[in-house]
């Protein structure tokens, strides 16, 4: 009976650690995707003219861009975390003598 029941756990462990994994990937295809499909602004100026005050809000991406790079780096992170799960995993089936 316990066979069955560690077998059923890992059977329950691998389908979590591949659905993290593919939705970890899905994020960082998805954010790089929107990053490019984001058009590009750029423009400056040959003269500006001076102001008594510094401009109140700053913007170096828009809204769009913000989140491709949030959905990015929860990808990676995810990733990251996955990595070292299952580097950890594989490490203590590897080693008993702790």
């Amino acid at each position: 009976m316990e066979y069955v029941a560690a077998m059923k756990e890992s059977r329950t462990e691998r389908a979590v650690i591949a659905g993290t994994a593919v939705l970890a990937l899905a994020l960082v295809v998805g954010g790089a995707w929107a990053w490019r499909r984001e058009p590009d602004s750029f423009g400056w100026f040959a003269y500006a003219p001076l102001v008594e005050e510094p401009p109140s809000q700053l913007v170096f991406m828009g809204g769009g861009r913000a989140a491709a790079c949030a959905a990015v780096a929860v990808g990676l992170f995810l990733l990251a975390g996955l990595f070292g799960f299952l580097l950890g995993r594989r490490q203590s089936r590897h080693d008993h003598s702790v």
